[in-house]
């Protein structure tokens, strides 16, 4: 049995919109400066972990806690409040994370939440005494160092 013609695809004619833009001139480049965060127009993203170590330590009340006092404060449009698989900060359950700044608040109660929205997410300023940096964690032995 001999194979009749061949089996390439063949090409569709180009439609009118696509000719036209071909024809267009590249977008110019983008300077760096009109890639800048703008945190005052952008809503904040609240992640709070609801992951096996988390939910032990009671997180998904702090999640409706959390929700709760976002819609007291009228800040829906502001900041926007999400479940997390995990934050990876499992020892320190329960643990939430506050973008644009990065800050992760752990071992967060729910009579804690009050405070950390009404300080965070209302008044901008970071509570100290819940935010963890994971960065000055990191202990020295001081035998090695000298």
């Amino acid at each position: 049995m001999a194979k009749s013609g061949s089996r390439r695809k063949r090409k569709k004619p180009q439609s009118s919109r696509r000719r036209q833009r071909a024809k267009e001139a590249p977008p110019a480049p983008v300077e760096a400066d009109d890639y800048s965060w703008d945190m005052e127009s952008r809503p904040r993203r609240v992640f709070v972990c609801i992951g096996p170590s988390c939910v032990d330590q009671k997180s998904r009340g702090i999640l409706t806690e959390v929700k709760k006092q976002v819609d007291r404060l009228g800040l829906r449009e502001s900041v926007h409040v999400y479940a997390a698989t995990c934050l990876s900060h499992c020892k320190r359950a329960p643990v939430m994370r506050v973008y644009p700044e990065g800050t992760i608040y752990c071992q967060v109660q729910p009579r804690d939440v009050r405070t950390l929205v009404n300080e965070h997410l209302y008044k901008g300023e970071v509570v100290t005494l819940f935010s963890h940096d994971p960065f000055t964690t990191v202990q020295w032995n001081d035998e090695i160092d000298s």
